[in-house]
């Protein structure tokens, strides 16, 4: 699925070009451009069920919130490195009375750091119940078939895969006769469903499935992708073959672009995630306007909306779609730390409380550094279980140093207030370099925690890949963007069958039995970088190699592709840019409305949505939804 940074990306070059839509209208843009994907939040449990993928964040959730206001992780961290990065400028400015007058906050850190290694500590029995709602997730389970009705099916299932055109068509109507926000949120509705058109069929030949049959793959994937598409067109850049210009480390990370800001709700962090502590309510940040339109659309084409779909439900979606986008990418909830931009203190320089090799002495037992990489060898295959379970063993090890380093701080510098001679600056300014390199090893576990479950996003650092190894046929690390991001050519072996819920291998490409009939998933040559499907420009050019096509609203191309539906390897058939779409769908009036394209471009690209005769029928007998 196109993920939400995508889209926002999407949305800041289609704005400029559809200019109907006043600056103070803005948020309810990006907000309508979460488009489909809303229904990953509904129902948000507020005023019925959870929806399964907020039941695969609930515990994460619940970890950033804590039980009270300062012992989650979210709190926590935030306290730790922004206090430990205040002290260590105080020491490079050797200000004496700052230092003495941050001796309180300071001995406030053991304890949340501690608080910190106690959430923390909850993570390896959070495995089971985040992988057993990742399985839960399924699209469309046994007990939720793709048949009649689609209101019945899971709500980000129906809004991607039942009747999008004719959803976004009464969506603008409703929004035409409403008022000016209402009106900027169909504008933004249709550059999601453009997003989704274009995109989705695009993440489909990295994932070698539809979103469908392997689920979390596509969002890990399309995370590797949002993460691409994000600081390619912040860093201007242009790609050579498979080289980036500049570099992938120079781009910048998704993790400190304050996505949550575009929609400018006017939440809190803090009184969110307590209202997660609650149980809800999260907030009501929507215009009452806005939730009426969208229900009233959601009736006019699918009938009685599911219990939770209502309007307190939709209020809360849209806070925990806010709040999701601030701990992925504010850099508040997990500070954004790449390998390179960590500040190192002289190697030749260490504190008393860490020998030679790395190894420290916490509450008189000696602990080992962990290992250097996690990464494996795509030719290995790591499961995810097994990398968390390193990731969470690096993690203990950097906590138990920061405590001890905290805690020489706290003393040395009590020690000083009352010396007649200025602090000793040289030896505390290795000691908060140190504390702070570890507290960074500690962020980057959490970060790649977060990353590896498919609920965050990579450094852009993490997309490069080993340049002499590449020479040698071997691609190095588990989101490098030759494997996670670029676009692979039919191989004949698409779509996969469905994931067999076995093991937690997302980061795996499937390559296993074909589900029949086969498809295509994109419909290029060869493989192309994700510009491909956002702009359509040759990178680096003005060069126009993906342009927008009758296909988007011409029923008799619909007609046609609706009897190749159960067809073995249709020829492909590509929209155009998710821009130029997005622009052609902007008239809220437009005589040429938007057809009923299956937005998750299932079984491949270019189909219309559709339905199984009867539950447990084969896709091959599939008829189009009527």
């Amino acid at each position: 699925m196109t993920g939400i940074p995508t889209k926002f990306a999407i949305v800041d070059q289609a704005l400029p070009l559809i200019g109907s839509v006043g600056s103070n209208e803005h948020r309810f843009v990006y907000l309508g451009a979460i488009g489909a994907s809303l229904g990953d939040f509904l129902p948000s449990g507020v005023s019925g069920p959870r929806s399964p993928y907020l039941d695969v964040w609930s515990p994460v959730l619940r970890l950033f919130a804590g039980t009270t206001p300062t012992n989650g992780v979210a709190y926590c961290l935030n306290t730790l490195w922004t206090r430990l990065s205040r002290l260590r400028q105080v020491i490079d400015d050797k200000d004496k009375l700052e230092l003495f007058g941050m001796i309180d906050e300071l001995r406030e850190l053991d304890a949340i750091g501690k608080s910190l290694s106690a959430a923390v500590a909850q993570i390896p029995g959070m495995q089971a119940e985040v992988f057993e709602s990742i399985k839960r997730a399924e699209p469309f389970p046994s007990s939720r078939p793709k048949v009649p009705p689609s209101n019945a099916w899971h709500v980000r299932g129906t809004l991607h895969g039942s009747h999008p055109g004719r959803f976004l068509r009464a969506l603008r109507e409703r929004a035409a006769a409403s008022t000016a926000s209402a009106q900027a949120f169909a504008v933004g509705a249709g550059i999601g469903y453009a997003s989704d058109l274009c995109g989705n069929p695009y993440i489909n030949s990295v994932v070698n499935a539809p979103h469908r049959s392997h689920w979390w793959r596509h969002r890990w994937i399309s995370n590797n992708i949002d993460t691409w598409v994000w600081g390619y067109y912040r860093a201007n850049a242009s790609m050579s073959g498979v080289t980036p210009n500049p570099p992938y480390p120079d781009w910048p990370n998704l993790r400190e672009a304050n996505l949550q800001d575009r929609l400018e709700f006017g939440l809190d962090p803090a009184a969110v995630l307590g209202g997660v502590r609650a149980g809800g309510p999260f907030g009501f940040p929507l215009p009452q306007e806005i939730v009426d339109v969208w229900l009233a659309a959601y009736r006019d084409t699918y009938g009685a909306p599911p219990p939770g779909v209502d309007s307190a439900g939709l209020q809360g979606a849209a806070s925990l779609a806010w709040l999701v986008l601030w701990l992925q990418t504010s850099g508040q909830a997990i500070p954004c730390v790449p390998l390179g931009r960590i500040r190192h203190p002289d190697a030749s320089t260490r504190p008393s409380w860490m020998d030679s090799v790395g190894q420290v002495d916490v509450d008189g037992q000696i602990i080992q550094p962990p290992m250097p990489s996690r990464d494996p060898d795509p030719d290995e295959a790591e499961l995810v279980s097994a990398l968390i379970a390193a990731v969470v063993a690096a993690f203990n090890f950097y906590a138990g140093v920061v405590v001890t380093g905290i805690d020489w701080l706290v003393t040395a510098i009590v020690l000083a207030v009352d010396a007649v001679t200025d602090p000793k600056w040289d030896e505390l300014s290795v000691h908060i370099g140190w504390v702070l390199v570890y507290l960074s090893g500690e962020i980057k576990e959490l970060h790649d925690l977060m990353a590896l479950s498919g609920l965050g996003f990579p450094y852009t650092e993490q997309l490069a890949h080993n340049a002499e190894a590449l020479r040698a046929g071997v691609r190095t690390g588990n989101s490098n963007a030759l494997d996670t991001v670029r676009s692979v050519r039919d191989t004949g072996d698409y779509p996969q069958t469905r994931w067999p819920l076995l093991d937690s291998d997302w980061i795996r490409r499937p390559t296993g039995s074909v589900e029949l009939p086969a498809v295509s998933a994109y419909a290029t040559a060869q493989e192309v970088w994700p510009s491909h499907f956002v702009d359509g420009h040759r990178s680096g050019t003005a060069i126009q190699e993906n342009p927008l096509t009758s296909a988007l609203t011409d029923p008799a191309i619909f007609a046609q592709r609706a009897a190749l539906l159960n067809s073995s390897r249709p020829p492909g058939l590509l929209f155009g840019n998710a821009i130029d779409v997005a622009v052609a769908l902007s008239p809220l009036d437009s005589p040429a409305p938007p057809l009923d394209w299956d937005l998750d471009a299932d079984p491949g690209i270019g189909m219309p949505t559709w339905v199984l005769p009867s539950p447990g029928a084969p896709r091959g007998s599939a008829v189009v939804e009527p």
